[in-house]
């Protein structure tokens, strides 16, 4: 069984159908835009990956020495705050590729996480702050970046030219050429990431293998605890940037923000809902709007505008990707259909009430005229 596993591509050695050559890291400035990160990194990966494996498998020395020089590039010349985020992206591009390609786009999502969780086992705790919560910027993008090495009048003999020095096959160049171009160019994937972070980003991508690493464990348990924040006060003017917190400078009004106390409020908020619920059932009157179910209008209306503040904060990706966001909204819709029926119901029986007891009046103003003794002449 170990003779018939396919071999992947190393530096410097076998690779699957095709004689030896050198695979070069990418080169990323540090103002380089996103799109062409991605793009740089994707005809890596395409070029490196041929072959299905497993994330554990390219865990090993054996199969996954193949992504050492490009980890090995990155911890020493890159810093670009985005790059965990194109890493990220391009998990997400490659887990919603072909799926009749034997499972080497999903190897190569496995490979973008690998990549990214060893990228920051390389940097300090305030780096790790300023690489995975940074938020990404809104992008331009030009369809004409994305072209590729084939799509170029002039690359195609460059293309084969270093082709045939490596000692590779020119079609089989050619072939990847059109591959990264029909992969990358017709889409853009930056575009449903916009204002979203690494963290965010991997949720929105799937990324669990990167999420469960040690080190991006410790940041979102910090998140969690509130040791980092993205506030410092609760003023207009303040500008959302993730940091370690400081209790002489934050504002003790922002602890309200970290997610452990909100989520101790939301249980409380929720504990309320159900006490209203059971008391408005318990009291029902079909007549009228009793203080209780005023109290339960109330509240809906305030869950409504919460989980609208959360959607504006989040963005539509990362909203939908949470299915308790998809619950909430179900509670707000049931909500407002309850208050639709029951006001109906109420003005029902109010119209009716008020036609039974006209005719009501009317007879009893008969019955007493007709009882009425009439006045005597004098």
């Amino acid at each position: 069984m170990a003779a018939a596993m396919p071999q992947t591509p190393s530096s410097g050695g076998p690779r699957t159908g095709q004689t030896d050559w050198q695979l070069d890291p990418p080169r990323i400035d540090q103002d380089e835009p996103l799109g062409e990160i991605v793009r740089q990194l994707s005809v890596y990966f395409i070029d490196a990956i041929e072959a299905p494996h497993t994330f554990e498998q390219l865990r090993t020395a054996s199969v996954g020495h193949i992504l050492k020089p490009l980890i090995k590039s990155l911890s020493e010349s890159c810093h670009h705050p985005d790059i965990v985020s194109a890493l990220l992206i391009l998990k997400c591009h490659f887990a919603s590729g072909d799926q009749d390609d034997h499972g080497i786009n999903d190897t190569r999502g496995h490979a973008c996480e690998i990549v990214a969780w060893r990228f920051l086992t390389h940097l300090s705790a305030a780096e790790l702050i300023d690489y995975l919560l940074h938020e990404l910027p809104p992008v331009s993008f030009d369809p004409e970046s994305y072209d590729g090495v084939g799509t170029h009048p002039d690359n195609g003999d460059a293309a084969e030219h270093a082709a045939l020095l490596s000692g590779r096959d020119p079609s089989a160049t050619s072939t990847r050429g059109n591959t990264r171009t029909s992969s990358i160019a017709e889409e853009e994937p930056m575009a449903s990431f916009v204002g979203l972070n690494a963290l965010e980003i991997a949720a929105v991508a799937g990324a669990k293998k990167f999420l469960s690493q040690r080190v991006v464990q410790k940041t979102v348990d910090d998140i969690w605890n509130g040791h980092i924040i993205f506030w410092e006060s609760l003023s207009v003017h303040s500008k959302k940037r993730a940091k370690f917190y400081n209790k002489a400078r934050a504002d003790p009004y922002c602890r309200l923000r970290v997610p452990k106390y909100q989520k101790s409020f939301e249980a409380l908020f929720f504990a309320l809902f159900l006490g209203l619920y059971y008391a408005v059932l318990v009291e029902r009157n079909p007549h009228k709007i009793t203080p209780v179910e005023a109290l339960l209008y109330i509240w809906i209306a305030a869950f409504a505008y919460d989980e609208f503040g959360e959607f504006r904060d989040a963005g539509i990706s990362f909203y939908v990707a949470d299915f308790w966001s998809l619950w909430d909204i179900g509670i707000i819709g049931i909500g407002v259909a309850y208050m639709v029926s029951s006001e109906s119901l109420y003005c029902l029986m109010s119209s009716l009430s008020d036609e039974q007891v006209m005719p009501a009046s009317r007879d009893e103003q008969g019955e007493a005229a007709r009882q009425t003794p009439p006045l005597s002449d004098k």
